[in-house]
């Protein structure tokens, strides 16, 4: 069916457009929650959304949220 191909594309991109969101707020939020918070809005329409699972591990990330998302 090819859904690792298909993930790979649309988290990548997914990923590139919160990356950007965070290069220009990511002094005025506390990232890891704001993260969190999304990763439980994507879970509240679909247990199961890549999005929530995305949100999440980055939420987990030290590397992400210490300014990574910056070298994404």
């Amino acid at each position: 069916m090819g859904l690792a191909e298909l993930y790979a594309v649309v988290s990548s991109q997914e990923l590139a457009g919160l990356s950007r969101r965070l290069v220009s707020v990511g002094d005025e939020i506390d990232i890891p929650s704001y993260l969190d918070e999304l990763a439980t809005l994507a879970f509240c329409g679909d247990l199961n959304d890549r999005r929530g699972v995305l949100y999440e591990a980055l939420s987990q990330s030290s590397w992400y949220c210490d300014g990574g998302f910056a070298d994404v």
